[in-house]
């Protein structure tokens, strides 16, 4: 190789000296030729002559060297040089994709980690939580986030209560079709029935397509399953959402109805496309409104949800007195079992524990504070032991 001459010298400088002051060319080219060194327009410096052969050069037999300033190292050069500023950029805020590396040690702020797969980690060390995420559908389908090793768990004990008094899931249950009607203020635009794709409890759960043209009114109603219901002891309604767009408060009201009906705003539905629980205050009934409850309703609110689509299930009412405290709050479908033993049986029955089931013994209220049972079968006269991930 040629020693580089005055001429070449005078060359980098120049190309260094644009550099800085103008911040320079993505790409700086170096050739040496026989008498000198030509840059940074490399193609004037390609049509200046041959390039001097050298030997094991993988640059194409030909002595070239590029200096790249390419933070994204997108290139792939093998005949590239970045620079020390591009090296830096990279580390710093490039993504890069390992495949069948081992990292020894490693120290890790922050990660995102997404998609399927297996890390088989010894020991992995955190000040923080690991989080299993609940599914994103909301769990749909019985579709379920679940986590194998040493979770978050909790036992409890609690008295029962006798739920066959105030509770009711009447309202809603796998065949909602035949149960609730559509109703529409003036032109058609409401769709209904039961779908199997979509569901949170059983294996069905009631749509409502709101038309384009819906407006506030709109919905559905159901007039069995509610045996003249009293609601006035009652203080709160509960069922689980999905929608297809998200739903500000109002958005959609549950309704009583009989000769003083009432309507209340069910709270917001913050994300599309995943089962959300939300409760419905109806304390306001307390007096002689909804005493003898002929049918209850969810109707579009002031502003209609034109073009969504609503999926509920799981509708159920129950008075705030019989709540079963757990002392948690869980994650959904965190309630994980519940035994109970008899208690008050004056030693002539047998103290077998029994399971109970959820959705025929009891449901969750998933609230801002510890979440809650409700109580739906009679277990006054027994001890609740649960567990909870929570």
């Amino acid at each position: 190789m040629k020693k580089l001459g005055l001429a070449g010298l005078a060359g980098i400088l120049l190309v260094l000296l644009g550099l800085m002051l103008g911040g320079g060319p993505t790409v700086m080219g170096l050739f040496e030729r026989a008498a000198q060194v030509v840059g940074p327009d490399i193609a004037q410096a390609a049509a200046q002559g041959a390039w001097l052969p050298i030997q094991n050069n993988p640059c194409n037999a030909q002595m070239r060297l590029f200096f790249y300033d390419e933070d994204t190292m997108g290139s792939d050069d093998a005949c590239g040089v970045a620079s020390q500023e591009s090296i830096a950029a990279y580390v710093k805020t490039g993504t890069l994709t390992l495949t069948n590396k081992t990292l020894t040690a490693p120290t890790i702020t922050a990660p995102t980690i997404t998609g399927a797969g297996t890390a088989a980690l010894a020991t992995v060390t955190t000040t923080g939580d690991i989080t299993c995420t609940p599914d994103a559908t909301g769990g749909n389908a019985g579709a379920r986030s679940t986590f194998t090793g040493l979770p978050a768990v909790r036992m409890f004990t609690a008295a029962g209560v006798n739920g066959t008094t105030e509770t009711s899931t009447g309202y809603m249950d796998d065949s909602p079709a035949g149960e609730w009607a559509a109703v529409e203020v003036s032109a058609p635009d409401i769709t209904t029935g039961a779908t199997a794709t979509y569901w949170r409890v059983g294996a069905a759960s009631l749509y409502v397509t709101f038309g384009s043209t819906a407006t506030a009114g709109d919905g559905v109603t159901n007039a069995t399953g509610n045996d003249n219901d009293d609601l006035t002891a009652d203080e709160s309604v509960g069922m689980w959402v999905r929608s297809t767009k998200a739903l500000s408060s109002g958005a959609l009201t549950w309704k009583c109805n009989e000769t003083n009906s009432q309507a209340f705003s069910i709270p917001a539905i913050a994300a599309a496309d995943k089962w959300t629980w939300v409760e419905v205050d109806i304390t306001a009934l307390a007096g002689a409104t909804c005493d003898v409850t002929t049918s209850v309703s969810v109707l579009a609110g002031t502003t209609a949800p034109a073009g969504a689509t609503i999926y509920i299930d799981g509708m159920i009412k129950w008075d705030g007195a019989n709540e079963i405290a757990i002392g948690s709050n869980v994650q959904e479908d965190g309630v994980l079992g519940i035994l109970t033993v008899t208690t008050t049986d004056g030693g002539t029955t047998s103290h077998a524990m029994a399971a109970l089931v959820e959705w025929t013994d009891f449901a969750v209220n998933y609230q801002s504070s510890n979440d809650v049972l409700i109580p739906i079968s009679d277990t006054s006269a027994k001890t609740l032991f649960g567990t909870v991930a929570y």
